[in-house]
């Protein structure tokens, strides 16, 4: 379980650390992709170990992780005071505070993963071990989506969003939904404490609208997220 820690340092973010961050956070805000401000978020403060960050062209048309060139991904990265890497086969980016994370992963994708490659790269991410094995375990099998535990009165809206704060698969049981969203809820805490250390009010911003995205798709509201196929169909932004 991913557990609240002090902010790295001294909590705070320098002049540049910030004004960096809070640039690359409006662009995700504009897109409405928020998932992966939210992980670098807890990449910089210590809470997750590292985070995968993949181009989405279907949220920045022509451009890379939201900037046109990588050159500028990897200005963002050293001003964080982050380290990035490449593992050939893949295309997106690992980025962890220090080298030594990084140094678990393996040196390129061979097809097909078997688990102790899904293993590793779960360790390299910081998952629990009980939800790198779910996911290894359930892989191509159909998982009980939130949806279904809405239309089944199990949980409520309000509650299952609390789940899009959770960054890995996990246990799909009514008792590892419950789990997820006590975990949820934390870490939703997290990125208000975060905001007010950081003086980065956006980050809030983003966490708040992330939830709300999830109360709407799961209570019906929306169709779904952005980037996520529904019936076939590529759910755009404000869809």
């Amino acid at each position: 379980m991913l557990l609240p820690s002090s902010v790295r340092d001294d909590d705070a973010l320098t002049p540049t650390q910030r004004q960096a961050l809070r640039e690359w956070l409006r662009v995700h805000e504009d897109h409405e992709s928020r998932e992966d401000p939210l992980k670098m978020a807890l990449v910089i403060a210590g809470d997750k170990p590292a985070m995968y960050l993949q181009p989405s062209e279907w949220a920045y048309p022509g451009t890379r992780f939201g900037f046109d060139t990588n050159e500028q991904f990897r200005e963002l990265i050293d001003a964080l005071e982050l380290v990035a890497h490449q593992i050939e086969g893949m295309n997106g980016w690992f980025v962890a505070p220090a080298h030594g994370r990084l140094d678990l992963l393996p040196s390129t994708v061979r097809a097909p993963t078997d688990t102790a490659w899904h293993r590793r790269l779960g360790v390299v991410l910081g998952y629990p071990p009980e939800a790198i094995e779910f996911f290894i375990d359930t892989t191509g099998a159909k998982r009980t989506q939130p949806r279904e535990l809405v239309e089944r009165g199990v949980l409520s809206p309000d509650e299952l969003a609390y789940t899009q704060f959770v960054f890995y698969i996990h246990d799909d049981s009514s008792d590892g939904y419950e789990r997820a969203i006590e975990t949820g809820r934390a870490v939703r805490a997290r990125f208000t404490e975060l905001a007010e250390k950081w003086e980065l009010p956006i980050l809030e911003t983003i966490a708040e609208e992330q939830y709300q995205l999830a109360v709407a798709v799961y209570s019906g509201e929306r169709r779904g997220f952005p980037g996520e196929t529904v019936d076939f169909k590529m759910i755009a932004r404000r869809d």
